[in-house]
């Protein structure tokens, strides 16, 4: 997208119209998920296909996806107006449980199920000889759900989310907390948003004001 003669000319003067601001919000954002993404498939390729990623890839996208999450953060910590609500999400998480852990024994009967084939809760058994202790550890993997929780914050063209954790949930009392059924983002063209250098240049004078 092409900077607006109207953004740059605010810009030099020092201004920062709520239109500039959602605009820069948005380009951050769709940026930080296109990085999501190329992390993502570089990861994918290492795993599956034994890709060397002798470049650090992968991380070098998940560095910049930080970054650019971090000033839309920022940006939206200056939004109080805007924020509307809390947004609650489960989401399936997989986690390890190891037989040193007493809720593993919780599980005896969902494991006699995966030994004999039938269906049950862990989706992986298996185990590792640790060294430091000279005992055979044994371990299950299973699904959970995990609450995430998002600030939503709504502006005229667009809306936005940014996570906060469990603890943080006690300082947006005052909010209403609203549970959805899926949050699905994408990646946009870089074509479509505004260039990198002008939104950092708006940042940072929002950042000094």
């Amino acid at each position: 997208m092409k900077t607006s003669k109207e953004y740059t000319d605010n810009l030099k003067k020092g201004i920062i119209t709520p239109f500039m601001l959602e605009d820069v919000l948005y380009s951050y954002n769709k940026r930080a998920k296109n990085y999501r993404d190329r992390a993502r498939v570089y990861r994918e390729r290492r795993r599956y296909y034994g890709w060397n990623d002798k470049y650090d890839n992968e991380e070098l996208c998940e560095e910049k996806k930080e970054i650019l999450y971090g000033k839309k953060s920022d940006i939206l910590n200056c939004c109080p107006n805007e924020l509307k609500a809390i947004h609650k999400l489960a989401r399936k998480k997989k986690i390890r449980i190891e037989d040193d852990d007493p809720e593993f024994y919780k599980y005896e009967s969902e494991i006699e199920k995966y030994k004999k084939g039938k269906p049950s809760k862990i989706v992986y058994m298996n185990g590792y000889y640790d060294d430091d202790i000279d005992e055979y550890i044994t371990f299950i993997n299973i699904y959970v759900d995990k609450y995430e929780y998002f600030l939503y914050y709504e502006f005229p063209n667009y809306s936005f989310h940014s996570p906060i954790s469990d603890k943080e949930l006690l300082k947006y009392q005052f909010l209403e907390i609203i549970e959805l059924d899926d949050l699905t983002t994408y990646g946009k063209n870089i074509n479509d948003l505004l260039s990198l250098q002008f939104c950092d240049k708006v940042w940072d004078l929002l950042m000094k004001s």
